[in-house]
C-alpha cells in the first residue's frame, strides 16, 4: 500500500489507538498519471499462490488495501465485512485458509473461524488480525494472530507460511 501511495505521487498514514482500533489514512493527488504495478510472478506448481482465501474485515479502507495484497499472491479473495456474510461466503464455498478481524459487526472472528471448520468439518487455517490488546489465542500450525499496524509483507509472509502446513 505504501508503494502505491507513493507510486501514486501520494501519502498513506497509518495510526492504532489500543482499544479503539487502527486508522489509515491514504492521500492520493487528483491529477491522474500512469501509473505501473509491480511484476508479480504467477503461483507455479507447489506455490502456495491460487489458495480461495476468505478475508473478514470490517474497516471499509483497510479491507481493499488487505484485498489487493493478499490477491497479488495469485489468490482467490472472498473479502467480506460482517458475520452473516461470513457464514453466507464460507458455508457456500470451502476457504483454503482464513484471515479473519476479530470484532466485526455481528460476531467475533475467533468464534465464525469455529464455525466454518465445524461445518466443513476441517482444521482450515485461520490468521486472526486485530487491534484488540486483549484478545489472545494459542497460535499453532493452523492458527496465528497478527496485531494491528503491521506490515503487508508479514500478512502475505503468515499466509505462505500458513498454507505450506496444510
Amino acid at each position: 500500500a505504501k508503494k502505491f501511495a507513493e507510486d501514486a505521487g501520494g501519502t498513506i498514514r497509518v495510526s492504532s489507538e489500543v482499544g479503539e482500533g487502527t486508522t489509515i489514512e491514504l492521500e492520493l493527488p487528483l491529477q491522474s498519471r500512469e501509473v505501473s504495478a509491480p511484476a508479480v510472478p504467477a503461483p507455479t506448481a507447489g506455490d502456495a499462490g491460487g489458495a480461495r482465501i476468505l478475508l473478514a474485515e470490517d474497516h471499509d479502507l483497510l479491507r481493499p488495501m488487505l484485498k489487493g495484497a493478499i490477491a497479488m499472491g495469485g489468490h482467490i479473495v472472498d473479502a467480506v465485512e460482517d458475520a452473516a456474510s461470513v457464514r453466507e461466503v464460507a458455508f457456500a464455498v470451502r476457504p483454503e485458509l482464513m484471515v479473519m478481524d476479530i470484532d466485526l459487526p455481528g460476531g467475533r472472528g475467533n468464534d465464525l473461524a469455529e464455525e466454518v471448520r465445524a461445518h466443513w468439518k476441517q482444521e482450515i487455517p485461520v490468521i486472526f488480525i486485530t487491534g484488540n490488546s486483549s484478545f489472545t489465542i494459542n497460535e499453532g500450525a493452523t492458527t496465528t494472530l497478527l496485531r494491528k499496524p503491521f506490515d503487508l509483507e508479514l500478512l502475505t509472509n503468515a499466509i505462505g507460511r500458513m498454507l505450506q502446513t496444510t
